[in-house]
């Protein structure tokens, strides 16, 4: 999954004329329709977060995190191949605009098992 991660942040760092270099990951694999994962250290506002899913199902996916930065689609679900027959995957990326205290927990929510894997990237673009 990383490889997504690092296709979407390029893409992110090109469009933003900024260079982006990898912070931290937070990973969940649940079997039920709501995953979460809290980072093991704190984002900084200016981050941009990558989270890529994948769930067993048709439904749609939302991600949310406890610090109430907003999510978007990067592309819309795509059925996964190999070992990811029979599943959707998707990419969203938010910028982290507030962080908040503590680390951030990111919480996904569909209607099939779950996969998230979450990555922040630091970049000087979004920075105040």
């Amino acid at each position: 999954m990383l490889a997504f991660g690092v296709t979407l942040s390029g893409m992110c760092a090109l469009a933003l004329g900024a260079s982006a270099s990898f912070v931290q990951s937070a990973e969940v694999v649940q079997s039920s329709q709501t995953a979460a994962k809290a980072f093991s250290g704190a984002s900084t506002p200016g981050d941009v977060i990558v989270v890529t899913l994948a769930w067993g199902s048709t439904s749609a996916a939302t991600v949310t995190d406890s610090a109430g930065n907003t999510y978007l689609a990067a592309a819309p679900p795509t059925v996964g191949i190999g070992g990811l027959v029979g599943e959707q995957i998707q990419l969203f990326w938010a910028p982290v605009l507030d962080a908040g205290a503590a680390p951030l927990t990111v919480r996904a929510t569909s209607r099939g098992a779950l996969t998230c894997s979450s990555r922040p990237w630091s970049t000087g673009a979004w920075r105040r």
